[in-house]
Parts: C-alpha cells; structure tokens; sequence
C-alpha cells in the first residue's frame, strides 16, 4: 500500500516508486483486487453496517476489494496527495491527512474495522506501537484490525525488507505480537505455516513440476529452521510467505495497552 507515517507526509514523492507496481487501469485494480481478496478472505467479518476505514489506501486497491465484497460504509486515508487524487478519480471515499495518527486520535471508537495493510513497516520503530494504540482507540469496543506487514522469515525477508527504501523495520510473529498487544489489542492471531503438506505428483505436467519445485524450495527452506530454531520453536507457527497477516480486537472494555 502507500507511506503513512505516524508523523505526518514525508517531504519526498511515493508516488514515484508505487507506481513502478501499481497504475490506475480498470484491470490493474481488478487483478489487485482480486489478490487481496484472496488472502484477507478468511479474516474478514461479514459485510455489516460499521464503517471499515483503510489506512494507507494507496490507489485504493483495498477499497474496491471490499466494495466488491459487499462492504458499503468504507473510508480511506492517505498522506500521499497523488494517490489520493488517483482514489477520487475513481470515485472511491478517500481523505487527505496530515497526520495519520492524529486523524485516527481524533476518531475515536468510530470504525467497525480498520485495515493497514503494507503500512506499519513504514513507519519508524520508535512511532510504530503509538500508530497502534491509535488504530485501537479508532476501533470500536470489539472492533477488529487487519494487517501485514514484511515477514523476516520468508524464503527472500532481505530483499522483501529492503526493496523499499522507505521500509524501516521487518517483523516476526514474535515481534508483531510485541508490538499489537502494547497496543491494547487481544486475541490476536498471527497464522503460521501449519504441518507441510505433500509434495505435488504427476510431474509430466509443466504447471504441476512448477508447484514441485516451489514445494521442494520451501521444504528445504523448513529444514533450515528447524535446525536452527526448532530446539525452542513450534516450527508450524512460522510463517513462510512474503508478508505475515495479523488481526486483534479491541476490548469490549478499553484498559489500555498491556
């Protein structure tokens, strides 16, 4: 998704490298689209009467991902002027902030549920649990947040971490917990990669050798935590992917971060 700093713009264009991956054609947002349905789906609450708010929207990817969804009541924000102007031209509800942890303090107990996706990364490590806390205290009592974020024990982490020269930190399960509970969040669910499960046959078909190989790779990649970690480490609770995927729920009663 885009930049959003806890602190406010950043005095440089975004826009310039988001749109290497990412340009305003019908089939570019439909395809994206598609892509975060495919991984947001089975944490997604059904469409309801709340408002969803997505922080960091982009070009509003997201957006139309939940629109298409069924979800009606849907707001996002972002700091980058070009993609927000990119959003309207769309026709999608999308606010120009200054500061997003500002606008969210200001919106209190206001959203059913708020996504930030691609974003926390992106913000310096000493702002990230106080954008946190913020998204929470937006939440409603029972609300839920959806994010990802770098995942630093996939197969390429390095180059995942420094692909973006705005990226200040990557995370494992271990140090996006950290940082949610601080934020006052509970049942928070990080999914791991599960048992590894059995190689693809038939290898005379090209699609299916294609599938081996990629089984083969994060095997192998298995192994090695395993032999690293594996003393101290569930290692089903890792997660392979590129990003990890979280959510956490504000409580019904607020008491502050734990």
């Amino acid at each position: 998704m885009a930049i959003t700093h806890g602190m406010g713009h950043a005095d440089f264009d975004y826009s310039n490298f988001y749109r290497e991956h990412h340009d305003e054609s019908e089939s570019h947002a439909a395809a994206h689209a598609a892509h975060i349905r495919s991984f947001l789906g089975p944490f997604l609450p059904p469409p309801g009467a709340g408002v969803v708010l997505d922080i960091g929207c982009g070009i509003g990817c997201a957006l139309v991902a939940l629109r298409s969804w069924g979800f009606t009541n849907i707001q996002g924000i972002d700091i980058n002027r070009e993609q927000v102007e990119s959003c309207k031209r769309r026709g999608l509800p999308v606010e120009l902030v200054e500061d997003s942890t500002l606008f969210l303090l200001e919106h209190a107990s206001e959203y059913e549920l708020i996504l930030i996706l691609d974003v926390l990364e992106h913000v310096p490590v000493s702002e990230q649990i106080r954008l946190m806390r913020a998204v929470c205290s937006a939440l409603k009592p029972g609300g839920r947040v959806i994010l990802t974020v770098p995942n630093a024990s996939s197969l390429v982490a390095a180059r995942w971490r420094y692909g973006d020269f705005t990226h200040c930190s990557t995370f494992t399960e271990h140090s996006l917990r950290f940082v949610l509970k601080n934020a006052g969040l509970e049942n928070i669910q990080i999914p791991g990669q599960g048992p590894l499960r059995r190689p693809p046959l038939r290898l005379w078909r090209r699609s299916r050798r294609a599938a081996f190989t990629r089984w083969l790779v994060r095997y192998l990649w298995r192994l090695v935590l395993t032999i690293e970690v594996g003393g101290f480490e569930r290692i089903e609770d890792i997660s392979l992917e590129l990003d990890l995927v979280a959510t956490g729920v504000r409580p019904a009663q607020q008491t502050g971060a734990e």
